[in-house]
């Protein structure tokens, strides 16, 4: 989620490339959220409510092109196809799924543990 309303009716934005996925204690991997403006590769932050002293629990989100820029992904025939992002239900399943890249690089990078992966699997299937 992108934001959490609090008891107090005070809402909390996650900051841009994170959302908010919990309340609570923590786990390897997650990030805290301060009431301090996040700059530069700084990525944890605590927040402190007064009143409440809460712990707001963020995920850093992968990399996604903003409205209007392209990104690229794999085709069924593991094709590197470049797309512009207009947050299309096919924009979001292939971020979803992780089929989406910044560089056509990327694409054939990634295309290349596809493709070595589906001709392990069906050299065992099929011998």
């Amino acid at each position: 989620m992108k934001s959490l309303t609090l008891l107090n009716s005070e809402t909390i934005n996650a900051p841009e490339g994170y959302d908010i996925v919990g309340v609570g204690k923590p786990v390897k991997g997650d990030y805290f959220l301060s009431t301090a403006t996040p700059t530069g590769a700084v990525m944890q932050w605590q927040l402190n409510v007064p009143s409440d002293g809460i712990t707001i629990i963020l995920k850093k989100l992968p990399w996604r092109a903003p409205a209007g820029k392209d990104y690229y992904c794999l085709t069924a025939s593991l094709k590197a196809s470049r797309n512009t992002e207009c947050g299309w239900d096919f924009d979001n399943n292939c971020y979803e799924a992780g089929n989406y890249y910044k560089t056509e690089e990327d694409a054939m990078e990634a295309r290349e543990v596809i493709r070595s992966a589906f001709q392990s699997h069906w050299k065992k299937k099929y011998g």
